[in-house]
């Protein structure tokens, strides 16, 4: 695992990978000649023919992560050289942080506006039966203006007829059914 962080590091390259693994092999030779060594070679063998398999596998995906970021390097229309791999995936993240955030303040802003809608909404038709209200209240009680008595007595008839004239407590409100004779 901590070599294969090492590899992601843009500061070690494949020449000095190589080069560790062929100095680990010259210094572990002589070692392995000596026949007191006996159970080490066993041992590090087994760890060295492992770590070999690691080592190629790693290094198959170096190369692999390599054609990959000089792809996207491509694509981005820069320079593997002038930028690196440590400058690029900053820019990314910050680039991510900021688009989660300004998304976020957009939906932020959007439900305001929403519920702000609704409200100035919800108060304009409170508003507007509440001028309903007081137009049928006043039409029911304005018998005291110039009018003759016929267009008084059209209007009562008329909101007999409608039923506005005995809705006193609101429209709203549920009245009580009254009691039936049997």
């Amino acid at each position: 695992m901590c070599i294969f962080l090492l590899l992601l590091s843009s500061k070690i390259t494949q020449c000095i990978i190589l080069a560790l693994c062929t100095s680990i092999e010259r210094q572990v030779v002589p070692l392995l000649s000596i026949g007191c060594l006996y159970r080490f070679k066993e041992k590090f063998e087994e760890f060295f023919h492992d770590a070999e398999k690691d080592i190629a596998l790693l290094e198959t995906e170096f190369d692999m992560m390599q054609k990959k970021y000089e792809h996207v390097a491509e694509l981005f229309t820069f320079d593997v050289n002038k930028y690196s791999q440590e400058e690029f995936f900053r820019d990314i993240n910050k680039f991510i942080v900021s688009y989660k955030t300004a998304k976020e303040q957009i939906v932020k802003e959007e439900d305001k506006r929403r519920r702000d809608q609704e409200a100035r909404e919800r108060a304009e038709r409170e508003k507007a039966e509440r001028a309903e209200r007081d137009t049928r209240q006043r039409a029911l009680h304005d018998v005291t203006n110039d009018q003759s008595n016929t267009e008084v007595m059209d209007q009562l008839v008329q909101l007999i007829n409608t039923g506005q004239a005995f809705d006193v407590m609101g429209a709203g409100r549920r009245r009580r059914p009254g009691k039936t004779t049997g």
